[in-house]
């Protein structure tokens, strides 16, 4: 099977050195890049920015779930030939939820800043080329599983980003009916396997909490003044420390291996994250 063989001609590669480099990018399409991102863009640049990443990463990641456990396709790790560089993936192979992310990431900060950074969209074209790229090094994807998901992360990313500026100013009100709309699956799904539906948990709280703390921060905290100098870094600090402290704090707290203590962790991190950090910017006027 010619996948196979690209795999195979690829792992032929494999060193110490590559293997470390392409494990290190194979994080740029985890969640944690775009928890970064969205913190980033939320408290320094732009709000709107960060709710249609988040929104469009979601909904990506939602769809990218869906078809995976219609597909149920197996990983090429489990060819006798074929060995899992760095920890196994594991779950359905089609799409490639890596590179379904990444592209995600990349459309979006595209789409939203192409004109204002040219240069960067050598930055994102090189991100969308290698996280892929890396998924088959590492021997966690077929080729046709990275293609579908770049495929599905660029299209959906152009379709929503479209929806969220179609939306004006009522964007906070699509994000609350997307969260109700997860939750209402994380209900249906609680008497599964946790290890099976532990990321629906976490997504759907993480994304209640961002939605909820969105519209209140719009609608109630109302505070859009743009940093300057020192304030990026007070803000950065001040927000990343109450995020390790709620997920450090809260983790010892609740219950360990509990799907609704996993969502109401999160839920508290995106709450935090929006209204939380913004009053508390309003409060020091940073």
């Amino acid at each position: 099977m010619l996948e196979k063989e690209i795999i195979y001609g690829l792992q032929q590669l494999s060193n110490p050195v590559l293997d470390f480099i392409f494990q290190m990018i194979t994080h740029l399409g985890d969640q944690y890049v775009l928890i970064l991102l969205v913190a980033v863009f939320y408290w320094l640049i732009n709000k709107r920015s960060a709710f249609k990443l988040v929104f469009t990463y979601i909904f990506s990641a939602s769809l990218n779930e869906l078809i995976k456990g219609f597909v149920n396709r197996t990983r090429p790790y489990e060819e006798a030939d074929i060995r899992s560089i760095g920890p196994k993936t594991h779950g359905s192979s089609m799409p490639s939820g890596h590179s379904q992310a990444s592209s995600v990431i990349s459309s979006i900060l595209y789409l939203e800043y192409r004109k204002k950074i040219p240069w960067l969209k050598w930055v994102l074209l090189a991100n969308l080329i290698l996280v892929p790229l890396s998924r088959m090094y590492l021997g966690q994807h077929y080729l046709t599983d990275v293609l579908v998901g770049v495929i599905i992360g660029v299209g959906i990313s152009i379709v929503m980003s479209y929806l969220v500026d179609k939306m004006g100013k009522f964007e906070y009100v699509y994000g609350l009916i997307l969260a109700l709309i997860l939750t209402v699956y994380a209900i249906i799904m609680k008497d599964k396997a946790y290890a099976d539906v532990k990321n629906v948990f976490v997504a759907a709280g993480g994304f209640t909490g961002f939605a909820v703390g969105y519209t209140i921060d719009k609608l109630w905290v109302d505070y859009d003044k743009k940093p300057y100098k020192w304030t990026y870094l007070y803000r950065m600090l001040l927000g990343i420390v109450g995020i390790l402290l709620l997920y450090f704090g809260l983790k010892m707290m609740l219950p360990k291996s509990s799907l609704w203590a996993d969502y109401f962790r999160y839920m508290a991190i995106g709450l935090w994250a929006t209204c939380g950090v913004y009053t508390l910017f309003k409060v020091l006027k940073l």
